[in-house]
């Protein structure tokens, strides 16, 4: 039968057990990762720029669709790029693990304060053989046994001992810097003896069972006491994964400003297309003019090399347009990756028109305030701040000497059989042992040189982080007053060129119908309409600069996915603890953008 002490110590290892098991559940799932999530794409057809400003964020995850096969077209809008750049680039879906990675690290650090089963058996058997002399006496005269002569005779003893021993228990390290350990410990030992001489054959045998429990408490007092250096380490990989998180949501917002500047770039390179046909068309039909001018007399033969030189050079600026596309449609492509033949032979159909949202310069300050903010660089860098103050507390620390007390409690039942034996009787004996220890253990290196560098160096690495902090908080400043006046100078060109782009064309209309009637030369109206082209390919091109422009300062605010609707972890802004709290108002109006869309003609 068990005693109460087993039975009490069986239950506690149960408990422990069952705690640990708990405590190694969550671990043992795989963590998810995390996914940026876009607004559903529009259906096909026309469709304008995305809203420049949103006040409410869109968190449903568009349906996939299907891979494309090899030479298809994809009817594509700018809203449409960006869901299908969320879901298929591959460089974003190798940031999109990391979170996922930190967190085993968190429950790895956590399982320190994880309950630990131990146990053990071990069974031996030993056998040991002698051979004794033992001195007897020859009883020739009963009257006279003093003289009775002696003889040596050896005798041969075997002794055999059986032992099995097995111990179970728990231990645990606490967050307050202590160690305990509950352990149960049962012995079983046979001993037997016996010799060829029969006056001490079966000199005892014995069978002891011995039960024990122990109980071992130790706490650090000065060295590794405390919640806050005992944790730190959870904390940091805690850190550790928000900043995975803040660094997942800066690719998110990268491959958003990527995806809509290569759209546009694509744009423009179509734009140019239909420019260059056209003005290789007009070159022709300059060619065709001049040419029958020549037949009839009007002209010399000398004026045709020159309308020649316009057709060729007309040719050859087609033969660069036409390879620009291809080189932007392949970097569009490779953005959204949407089957994986997606570069051999897909054509992409331009279907967003550009529509060109007003700036305000009023908003440069507040960019300025929510860049601060929101922006994942600065995030990271309050999070590295957080992370080496953890480091001070434990290197901090490591400066106190090494002080623990520690205290056992231990209790021994010995029940001990004497079976057989030529001195005792068959009987029973049991005795009971407890045990108390009490202790301290002391250590200090002398100088303790290599606490004190650790301590030094963590403390100029908080001291560098935060220096790095004002670094950036003034370099962000620096990029969004300078992509506010890249703003204002691409809006302004806007207009210029629209302007230009008529006036070379009047311009171009005086020229023609001057040579008309022969009052200008084949050279001055070539002049006039390569005019005409650079106007016209420099008004194209300063409404994509204008909307790239517009997509960098929103991703240099770090509002960028917020203004697209697109819900990506890493969204809070990081305030620090020896920081003051942020007005309310500045986090939840990201309104530096006075949304009034004009669409803009070719």
């Amino acid at each position: 039968m068990m005693s109460r002490v087993e039975a009490w110590c069986v239950a506690g290892l149960l408990t422990a057990a069952v705690l640990g098991g708990c405590a190694s559940f969550e671990a043992s799932k795989t963590p998810p990762i995390p996914k940026a999530s876009a607004p559903a794409a529009p259906e096909s057809g026309g469709s304008s720029s995305p809203p420049a400003l949103k006040q409410e964020v869109v968190a449903q995850l568009p349906a996939p669709q299907p891979s494309l096969e090899p030479g298809k077209t994809l009817n594509l809008t700018v809203e449409g790029a960006i869901v299908l750049a969320l879901q298929n680039n591959q460089d974003l879906s190798v940031q999109e693990v990391n979170p996922a990675l930190q967190q085993t690290f968190v429950s790895e650090a956590r399982s320190v304060f994880d309950p630990v089963l131990v146990g053990g058996y071990t069974y031996t058997d030993d056998h040991l053989e002698n051979d004794l002399l033992l001195q007897r006496t020859l009883q020739l005269s009963p009257a006279a046994t003093a003289n009775n002569p002696s003889y040596w005779e050896p005798v041969e003893n075997k002794t055999s001992t059986h032992s099995n021993a097995g111990q179970a228990g728990v231990t645990q390290y606490l967050p307050t810097g202590g160690d305990v350990s509950l352990t149960l410990a049962k012995g079983r030992t046979s001993l037997h003896r016996s010799s060829s001489d029969q006056t001490i054959a079966n000199l005892v045998d014995t069978e002891t069972d011995s039960p024990s429990v122990s109980l071992q408490v130790t706490q650090s007092l000065l060295r590794g006491a405390g919640l806050n250096v005992n944790l730190a380490t959870l904390r940091q990989a805690r850190i550790d994964q928000r900043l995975s998180e803040y660094e997942t949501r800066g690719t998110a917002e990268n491959l958003v400003s990527q995806t809509e500047q290569a759209y546009w770039d694509y744009a423009l390179a179509n734009f140019k297309i239909g420019i260059f046909e056209n003005a290789l068309d007009v070159a022709q039909k300059q060619l065709d003019l001049i040419t029958e001018q020549i037949n009839v007399g009007r002209l010399p033969e000398s004026e045709r090399s020159a309308a020649d030189a316009e057709v060729a050079s007309r040719q050859s600026l087609l033969i660069d347009a036409r390879s620009n596309l291809a080189q932007a449609r392949l970097a569009l492509l490779r953005l959204l990756n949407p089957s994986p033949d997606a570069l051999r032979g897909t054509e992409v159909k331009i279907q967003s028109e550009p529509v060109i949202p007003e700036i305000s310069p009023d908003g440069e300050e507040a960019s300025i305030e929510l860049a601060r903010r929101l922006r994942p660089d600065m995030n990271q860098a309050r999070l590295l701040i957080e992370r080496d103050k953890l480091e001070v507390v434990k290197t901090k620390n490591g400066l106190l000497p090494q002080l623990d007390v520690f205290l056992q409690l231990a209790k021994d039942i010995n029940e001990t059989e004497y079976a057989r034996s030529f001195v005792l009787s068959s009987q029973d004996m049991k005795d009971t042992h407890y045990s108390t220890q009490v202790g301290v253990q002391f250590g200090y290196p002398i100088g303790n040189r290599a606490a004190r560098a650790r301590d030094q160096r963590a403390r100029l690495a908080q001291r560098q982080d935060r220096l790095a902090l004002a670094n950036m908080a003034q370099l962000v400043e620096q990029d969004i007053r300078s992509a506010y006046v890249e703003v204002a100078r691409a809006r302004a060109q806007i207009d210029a060129t629209a302007a230009t782009r008529k006036l070379q064309e009047q311009t171009l209309q005086v020229e023609t119908e001057k040579f008309r009637v022969g009052r200008s030369n084949v050279l001055l109206v070539a002049q006039a309409q390569r005019d005409l082209l650079t106007a016209q390919i420099t008004a194209v091109q300063s409404r994509s600069t204008y909307l790239k422009a517009i997509v960098n300062l929103y991703r240099l605010e770090g509002t960028l996915l917020e203004r697209r609707g697109v819900n990506c972890p890493g969204r809070e802004p990081v305030v620090l603890a020896d920081a003051a709290v942020p007005a309310p108002a500045a986090a939840a109006t990201p309104a530096v953008v006075e949304a009034k869309p004009a669409e803009v003609t070719q």
